[in-house]
């Protein structure tokens, strides 16, 4: 006769778990875990890329306000550097240097622009010529930024932007100047039978005939008749998040 083993305190018909059972519930506890934490790992990174977009897009449109509202009350561009067009290399350095009165006095730095203005007094620390530069990221340290400096852009081609301070601390992903006019009788493109988009660029100005354009392919004769700049630029990772918007020159002489 076989003896049967019956734990000490134990009554009649009680039963605890087997081997398999216990590795079974072993087992499911682990996949319900595992389910548990890949759901909250993806919403902390799902949360992480929502802030990163965010701060993106907010540092997009603190720089954006910051150049189109000196931009807008320039009263002339000086010089540009690879500006929007057929020619324009993204690669490259991109800059505009314009004058802007922020006082005032009719003049720029002490010089009148104005007849019969009375300069004040030239404060080195609120110049009114600033140039505008942008670092793509093959240039200079690999990291895009775009710089505000006092003065004028260094002559000759630019490989970098010298003695700026950069207006973000982040990646300036890109910055594009696209320069308009409303000399529309110039506005020729496309060809028809689409007819002109009513939008006068800069290559159009250009072929224009004298006085308004010259013909050589560059953006300088006609930088007089510009009166509007399309300002596109974007801040962040790869291509970045882009903003952009158009500025009227209200204060063009």
């Amino acid at each position: 006769m076989r003896a049967r083993i019956r734990a000490v305190g134990a009554r009649p018909g009680d039963s605890g778990f087997t081997l398999v059972e216990l590795l079974v519930s072993i087992v499911l506890l682990g996949v319900l875990m595992s389910a548990v934490l890949a759901t909250f790992v993806a919403s902390h990174r799902s949360a992480e890329l929502g802030l990163s977009e965010h701060d993106a897009v907010e540092q997009s449109r603190m720089a954006l306000n910051r150049v189109s509202r000196e931009l807008r009350q320039a009263v002339r561009l000086v010089r540009v550097v690879n500006p929007d067009g057929s020619a324009h290399d993204p690669n490259a350095i991109t800059a505009v240097t314009f004058d802007a009165d922020f006082n005032g006095d009719g003049c720029i730095d002490g010089t009148a622009f104005q007849p019969g203005a009375t300069c004040l007094s030239v404060n080195p620390a609120d110049p009114e010529r600033l140039s505008y530069c942008h670092e793509p990221d093959a240039l200079a340290t690999g990291v895009p930024r775009l710089y505000v400096l006092a003065g004028d852009l260094p002559a000759g081609t630019l490989t970098s932007c010298p003695g700026g301070l950069p207006i973000l601390a982040t990646r300036m992903a890109s910055f594009e100047l696209a320069y308009r006019s409303s000399l529309y009788r110039y506005d020729t493109l496309p060809a028809a039978p689409a007819g002109p988009d009513g939008i006068t660029t800069w290559e159009e100005l250009d072929a224009a005939p004298p006085p308004r354009g010259n013909g050589n392919g560059v953006l300088d004769a006609e930088l007089w008749y510009i009166d509007a700049v399309r300002v596109t630029l974007a801040v962040g990772e790869g291509a970045g998040r882009e903003v952009h918007t158009q500025v009227t020159l209200r204060n063009k002489a």
